[in-house]
């Protein structure tokens, strides 16, 4: 049994690896219960440094030692949320932000800070939008080029090429100049 257990792990292993991207996964139990102690044990140090006794620390940050000393194991499966108080304390003990508190003890995860979007549906948008203007639509791909169903046409390129030019205001293309005649 263990062998097929074995060859199925290995079958998925080496399984194509899918196109869209997995969001990161939040802390588990345990991780996050490593995250609090390894917060709580930087706390403690930083209460050391002042000279500070453990009762001292918990004294400064409004907990009871008891509830301090769980912080220290992990705060247990059960610790969902620390208080405000609490973080800010720890933050104003240890010199940074809040935030950086929440990131260190497993509240937020760094892909809690940025925003994801649906670039295709917003990209089709844009794109509606901008060939619907009577000057820009000329320098566009096409609808095909667009969707990517055909490769993008020199003329494409160029006209990519030029509005780039007019937004960054950089010459890139020469140009022939137009001479006026002399009289």
């Amino acid at each position: 049994m263990a062998t097929k257990t074995r060859a199925s792990a290995t079958k998925k292993a080496t399984a194509p690896a899918k196109m869209k991207a997995k969001k990161p996964k939040a802390a588990s139990g345990s991780q996050r219960s490593e995250a609090i102690a390894r917060w709580a044990r930087s706390i403690e140090a930083a209460g050391a440094d002042r000279g500070w006794s453990r009762a001292e620390t918990a004294t400064y940050l409004g907990i009871s030692i008891g509830y301090f000393n769980v912080l220290l194991t992990g705060g247990g499966e059960n610790q969902k949320a620390l208080g405000r108080p609490l973080i800010e304390g720890s933050a104003k003990l240890l010199g940074t932000s809040v935030l950086n508190i929440c990131l260190q003890a497993g509240m937020l995860t760094l892909s809690d800070l940025y925003y994801e979007t649906d670039h295709v549906l917003t990209l089709e948008a844009a794109y509606k939008r901008m060939a619907a203007d009577p000057e820009l639509c000329s320098h566009l791909p096409s609808p095909d080029e667009w969707a990517g169903k055909v490769p993008l046409s020199t003329r494409s390129k160029y006209g990519i090429t030029l509005l780039f030019e007019l937004a960054s205001r950089n010459l890139m293309l020469d140009k022939a100049e137009i001479f006026a005649p002399e009289d």
